[in-house]
């Protein structure tokens, strides 16, 4: 019985390490901080296309809300900031209280951007 419960043990250990999350085949842990070079073009793609509407240095309304402060985990209108949020803002657009004021809303990106480019603008608006 004990050379059983010993096999047991060692498979449990092996599986929990096999399925453990953060982990790539070859056991080192994914790289999820994007590269500088990703941040760099992002914040060029973000200056030509989202700067007009979108601060960087503060959370004030220009067009759009200002993005300072993305990196503490919110975004202007509360939801957390994460990836997918800001990639979902990206592809569908918005209709903010700006909206409703001025008849302004988030313009649909989700054709107007590869995925690499929405990629690199999120790497850069992560940094604000």
């Amino acid at each position: 019985m004990k050379p059983l419960g010993i096999l047991l043990v060692g498979l449990c250990c092996a599986l929990s390490v096999a399925l453990s999350p953060g982990q790539v085949a070859s056991g080192r842990k994914e790289n999820t901080k994007p590269a500088q070079a990703d941040i760099v073009a992002g914040k060029r793609l973000f200056d030509a296309k989202c700067g007009v509407c979108h601060s960087t240095q503060s959370r004030e309304i220009r067009v759009g809300p200002g993005l300072k402060g993305v990196r503490d985990g919110s975004l202007p209108s509360g939801r957390y900031s994460t990836r997918d949020v800001i990639l979902n803002q990206l592809n569908v657009g918005g209709r903010g209280l700006l909206t409703t004021v001025k008849g302004y809303g988030m313009p649909i990106f989700k054709e107007l951007h590869t995925a690499k480019e929405k990629d690199q603008i999120i790497a850069y608006v992560m940094t604000l």
